[in-house]
């Protein structure tokens, strides 16, 4: 149950868009590598690949958990 304090997250009325986005833990071994892609308002985008590729890190760049290499 939130809490009373709690405060609705905005709705998103602009695009989010990745491009040309890298990441790497260690710089011989790149995560993301040139990464593009665009998310409209209302649509939805699956991330699908085999495990261990990276789609997690999209997300924490995007919550800005980490920050992104250009």
């Amino acid at each position: 149950v939130d809490s009373s304090l709690t405060i609705p997250l905005a709705t998103c009325k602009e695009e989010i868009r990745f491009q040309n986005i890298g990441f790497f833990y260690d710089k011989r071994k790149p995560v993301l590598n040139r990464l593009i892609f665009t998310c409209k308002p209302g649509t939805t985008i699956a991330l699908v690949r085999e495990n261990r590729v990276g789609k997690s890190i999209i997300f924490q760049i995007l919550y800005r958990f980490y920050n992104p290499v250009h």
